[in-house]
């Protein structure tokens, strides 16, 4: 009796850390990101044109989301950056569309990265398109420069909100938004940002 009651309750336990685990790249999709709100009882804080805010005022917990371009109107371009603090993890989904077609399945070739992310695949984000990037480094860069332009923003409302953003995380914007400056000139720079950010993600473990 003893041994089943240990087993329900590691079982228990393991369905509630389930239920509340989270990927990133899950933000890419209306219905996960939607998840992830409800799952952390997320409340939209403060919201604008291109901004929103959600915060759990019980926890640490929150999701910040700029969106720029919109896809009802096949806009040409569509950049979404979701950043969230959840469970004390922070990490980020960037996401990035290019109008295609204004018929069938897929209107959009996508690309979606993460914080940990070095490189996009050439082919779509999208499961079952056939859709294939001409040039993913190019893209890649694209995404890391327009995400790290974005950081800023955020920091910048942190304490205004009481958003809590670990200080490695910070340490790592600051240090790429330098070295950007630094190499805005360079004709490698497609080739040097996921080089020079594997060794920095490899040199801070």
């Amino acid at each position: 009796m003893k041994k089943l009651f240990c087993f329900i309750s590691v079982l228990l336990v393991s369905v509630s850390l389930f239920a509340k685990s989270w990927k990133a790249s899950d933000m890419f999709y209306k219905k996960k990101l939607e998840k992830i709100i409800e799952s952390y009882n997320l409340t939209k804080v403060y919201t604008d044109d291109v901004v929103d805010l959600y915060k759990n005022e019980e926890t640490a917990d929150w999701l910040y989301v700029f969106r720029y371009g919109n896809e009802d109107k096949n806009d040409n371009n569509i950049l979404h950056a979701h950043f969230a603090y959840l469970d004390g993890i922070f990490d980020s989904c960037t996401k990035y569309g290019n109008f295609i077609k204004d018929e069938g399945t897929f209107k959009y070739l996508f690309a979606c990265i993460t914080e940990e992310n070095t490189m996009i695949p050439e082919t779509d984000y999208q499961v079952n398109s056939s859709w294939c990037w001409s040039n993913p480094r190019a893209v890649y860069a694209f995404m890391f420069k327009n995400r790290n332009s974005i950081f800023p923003y955020l920091e910048s409302i942190k304490e205004d909100y009481d958003l809590f953003i670990p200080q490695e995380v910070s340490e790592r914007y600051m240090y790429f938004k330098g070295w950007l400056t630094a190499n805005s000139q360079s004709k490698d720079l497609e080739i040097s940002i996921p080089k020079e950010y594997k060794k920095y993600l490899k040199e801070h473990k």
